[in-house]
C-alpha cells in the first residue's frame, strides 16, 4: 500500500491542490494495481472537492479527471 500512502500524502495540505497534484495522482493510480489501485482512484473525489475552479479545468483538460 505504499503507493496510496504517496497518494494519501498529496493531500496532506488541501491549500496547496495544484495541477501538478492531479498528474501525481494519475502516477500513482497508473502505478497500483488490484485494490490499491481502487483505493488512489478514490482519491479523484478529493482532488476535486479541494481543487479550484482552474486547476479543475485544466486537469479535466488533460483527461486526468
Amino acid at each position: 500500500m505504499e503507493l496510496f500512502q504517496q497518494a494519501q500524502a498529496l493531500f496532506a495540505d488541501t491549500d496547496s491542490i495544484n495541477l501538478e497534484t492531479a498528474r501525481q495522482l494519475q502516477r500513482l493510480e497508473d502505478q497500483a494495481t488490484g485494490e490499491e489501485q481502487r483505493l488512489i482512484a478514490a482519491l479523484w473525489e478529493a482532488f476535486i472537492a479541494a481543487a479550484d475552479e482552474e486547476t479543475f479545468h485544466q486537469a479535466w483538460d488533460e483527461e486526468l479527471i
